[in-house]
């Protein structure tokens, strides 16, 4: 969008006669309330992984199995615990760095990543892999099994050393003028032809 970013778009005034209705009928936004002590204690609980050891994780090498759309919806579907707040969560995963290779995350580090879409988009952000093995270890935590799409993507991935976390997804790519370049769902790059 350019411009007044999208204002002539009809968004707006829909959005407006929704809200305006809502109003009328005396229907109010529900206001979130503060979470208690105890609530950010039991939450706290809920997602402490501290006991939990992956192979690699000294180093930050442990092996990737999940493509980042996968990872976008695990963070999606944590965000909407009411006592988990963005801020919360990089200071959790921040704890899958040892002290030494800890990074600090900018504010927008899991807004950019958020807004990402696709297989391979943002395998390089710094917020990728440390949710990846957070997610990972609340895995094991929780005693879950490994999902289909996992086992197929250890399949895929572990003749590489995992899902590739180094090289970013934007790289090009030459290829004949009658081919092009695609992603499938497993982040894996192939080349098609034009009809």
């Amino acid at each position: 969008m350019t411009g007044e970013k999208g204002s002539e778009s009809n968004t707006y005034f829909h959005a407006h006669r929704f809200c305006l209705k809502r109003e009328l009928q005396g229907i109010k936004e529900p206001k979130k309330k503060p979470a208690s002590k105890q609530a950010k204690l039991d939450t706290e609980k809920k997602y402490d992984v501290s006991g939990i050891h992956l192979p690699g994780e000294e180093e930050s090498k442990v092996q990737v199995y999940d493509t980042c759309d996968e990872v976008r919806k695990k963070i999606y579907a944590h965000l909407r615990d009411p006592n988990v707040t963005k801020a919360g969560f990089l200071r959790e995963i921040v704890k899958s760095y040892t002290p030494e290779q800890a990074v600090k995350f900018q504010g927008n580090s899991l807004t950019r990543f958020l807004d990402m879409s696709g297989a391979n988009a943002g395998n390089t952000n710094a917020v990728f892999y440390p949710a990846y093995v957070f997610f990972e270890k609340l895995r094991i935590c929780d005693g879950q099994p490994k999902n289909k799409f996992r086992e197929e993507m250890e399949k895929i991935w572990r003749s590489h050393g995992g899902f590739g976390i180094e090289t970013p997804h934007h790289k090009g790519y030459w290829c004949h003028a009658s081919e092009f370049v695609y992603v499938d769902k497993y982040g894996q790059t192939g080349f098609g032809k034009r009809r």
